[in-house]
């Protein structure tokens, strides 16, 4: 009888120790996969930003093919001449077909006016033009923009961004189209106005004499632009093999 009793002690205790074993076996399985479950926070941010690293491209500007046309009147409508200013380089970052920052740079002295036939008479409009009397080129050579804000409204974008002229950073704002094909990026903007006067291009600057003051007074202050850009996707580097 003892020894009966004795057996099944000794066998409660083996069961007891069996199932004890078993449940933290158990435990350990679901700390292991809690701890393989859980996402390193640094570890998630870097794939968020590779992530969106790899959805925005980097586009360079095609000079060549960037340029802004310009038209500026007299009063009255007197006279008015045109002409275009070109691009020397700048950059985009595009994600999707939405600007998400860029910047590109006008070379002013590549300024030519494109209605005056005569060249003798082209060539003193133009040298005036880039003297210091209006946009001072010896001195300031390169005209920038950057882009700060761009939303697109079905087939309307709305383009808003610093425009650097004559030493003088001003917020523009403008309206345009744009085209994504293949590898290239296109924006043409709707024409729009500045104000001359807000860049300091004019006569009317400290030091001039009345006459000076009113010749610039004769030409409208706003002076219309129209920008035409052009973007190639920048190539990934290649992966030199061993």
């Amino acid at each position: 009888m003892i020894i009966n009793n004795v057996k099944s002690v000794s066998s409660v205790i083996l069961l007891a120790i069996f199932c004890l074993l078993s449940s933290c076996k158990r435990d350990a399985r679901r700390i292991k996969k809690s701890q393989e479950d859980e996402v390193d926070p640094k570890m998630f941010m870097q794939n968020i930003l590779l992530a969106d690293a790899k959805a925005q491209q980097s586009y360079d500007i095609i000079y060549k093919d960037t340029y802004v046309t310009w038209r500026g009147e007299m009063l009255l409508g007197l006279k008015k001449h045109e002409g275009t200013i070109q691009s020397s380089g700048g950059k985009l970052e595009v994600r999707g077909n939405q600007i998400t920052k860029g910047e590109f740079i006008m070379d002013m002295n590549s300024f030519k006016c494109t209605d005056i036939e005569d060249p003798e008479s082209n060539r003193r409009f133009v040298e005036h033009l880039k003297s210091d009397d209006f946009l001072n080129v010896e001195k300031f050579s390169l005209a920038t923009f950057k882009i700060k804000n761009y939303v697109q409204n079905g087939d309307v974008i709305h383009v808003e961004g610093i425009l650097n002229l004559r030493g003088y950073s001003r917020l523009i704002r403008f309206v345009a189209t744009s085209h994504m094909e293949n590898d290239e990026f296109r924006l043409v903007s709707d024409e729009f106005f500045i104000d001359r006067s807000r860049f300091a291009v004019s006569y009317n600057i400290e030091g001039t004499s009345i006459g000076e003051s009113a010749k610039s007074r004769i030409i409208k202050n706003n002076v219309a632009l129209r920008i035409h850009l052009r973007a190639r996707k920048r190539k990934e580097p290649t992966e030199v093999k061993n």
